[in-house]
C-alpha cells in the first residue's frame, strides 16, 4: 500500500474499511465455502490491497470457473469530467458499465454520485455480479488487453485496439487504456 503520510487519516480509514470488507468476505466463506459473491469479494479486496497474489488468483479462477464475475465501482479517470462506472471482470471479457445505467436516477454531491437506497434494485444486483439486461459501454476480450497495472489510487487496463465509451453526461471518447480511479490506494503491481 502507498504511504499514508500524504493522505493521512483518509488512507488509514480506507485501509481499515478495505480490511474489514475482506474479513467479512472471508468469514462468509468459513460459513459457506460455495458463496461465489464472497469469493469474488475476497479476490477484489486482495487485488486492491496488493496482498496475497496467489490467493487472489485462485479466488478469481474459482469465480470465473463457476461462470461468475467480479464487479468493481470506480471513477473513470480518462474523461474530461469524471464518470462513475462499474466494471466487471468476467471469464470472457472486461466489461465497462455506466453507473447511471444500473442506478437509474441519482443525486450528485460535489460531482460524485451518491449511492441510492435499496429501491435501486438494478444497481445492487449489478454490484453483486448480476449485470443481465444492462448494456455494456465497452466489452473488451482479455486477449485485447495487453497490460494491467496498479498504482496509487489507479488501476490501468491497456488495450490493443481503441475502445469508444460515453459518460453519464453524454460525452463520448475513444480510449486506448482505461484508467480506473479507485476510491482506495492500490499497492503497485503489474501483469503483462
Amino acid at each position: 500500500m502507498p504511504s499514508t503520510s500524504r493522505w493521512g487519516p483518509i488512507a488509514t480509514r480506507w485501509q481499515t474499511s478495505t480490511k474489514v470488507q475482506l474479513a467479512i468476505a472471508k468469514r462468509a466463506l468459513e460459513i459457506d465455502s460455495q458463496n461465489m459473491l464472497a469469493h469474488a469479494q475476497v479476490a477484489r479486496q486482495l487485488v486492491v490491497l496488493g496482498e496475497d497474489g496467489d490467493r487472489a488468483r485462485a479466488e478469481i479462477a474459482r469465480v470465473f470457473d463457476a461462470g461468475g464475475a467480479i464487479v468493481w465501482t470506480a471513477t473513470r479517470a480518462t474523461s474530461t469530467r469524471t464518470t462513475t462506472s462499474s466494471w466487471r471482470s468476467a471469464p470472457r471479457a472486461f466489461e465497462l458499465h455506466r453507473f447511471a445505467e444500473a442506478a437509474g436516477s441519482f443525486e450528485r454531491h460535489l460531482g460524485v454520485p451518491e449511492f441510492p437506497g435499496p429501491e435501486a434494485i438494478g444497481l445492487w444486483r449489478a454490484l453483486g455480479g448480476c449485470l443481465g439486461g444492462l448494456r455494456a459501454e465497452a466489452d473488451v476480450s482479455w486477449s485485447e488487453i495487453y497490460e494491467i497495472k496498479a498504482g496509487n489510487y489507479v488501476i490501468y487496463f491497456k488495450f490493443r485496439r481503441p475502445v469508444r465509451v460515453s459518460g453519464d453526461r453524454g460525452k463520448t471518447k475513444t480510449l486506448d487504456e482505461f484508467k480506473s480511479r479507485s476510491t482506495a490506494p492500490s499497492a503497485p503491481w503489474s501483469i503483462t
